[in-house]
């Protein structure tokens, strides 16, 4: 299930989009079995330089309970994230994540990822 809503702030032209996600499976067959998240995105100019995207959002996994001695109960994800689309087409998007229990492997320390994505539009 998902859900999203999006809106403006009144007297702003940035758009603020609000969503939701939620999903079960069946624990026979998968190793997560229940999966949340929450995040919001604020999109316009932001910062002055062109089209612009602010993002934080939390995930949330389960596991299921025929999961193996090794393996906790859950995995946890927050990301904070930015996009600036220049005239030219290049969009430029870094990320940080910090992932509590990767993989739900009791044994795994907490993680802390840093990307940078580059993607170029010709239109």
């Amino acid at each position: 299930m998902r859900t999203e809503h999006r809106f403006r702030p009144l007297a702003s032209e940035h758009q603020i989009t609000v969503f939701g996600r939620a999903g079960v499976g069946a624990s026979k067959f998968n190793f997560f079995d229940e999966f949340y998240s929450v995040g919001l995105q604020v999109s316009g100019e932001l910062w002055g330089f062109g089209d612009e995207k602010f993002g934080l959002a939390i995930a949330h996994a389960r596991t299921s309970d025929v999961r193996s001695e090794e393996y906790g109960n859950d995995e946890t994800a927050l990301e904070l994230t930015s996009a600036t689309t220049f005239n030219t087409g290049l969009a430029v998007q870094p990320s940080l994540q910090w992932i509590g229990s990767p993989g739900a492997a009791r044994d795994a320390h907490d993680a802390v990822v840093l990307g940078l994505r580059f993607s170029w539009s010709f239109d």
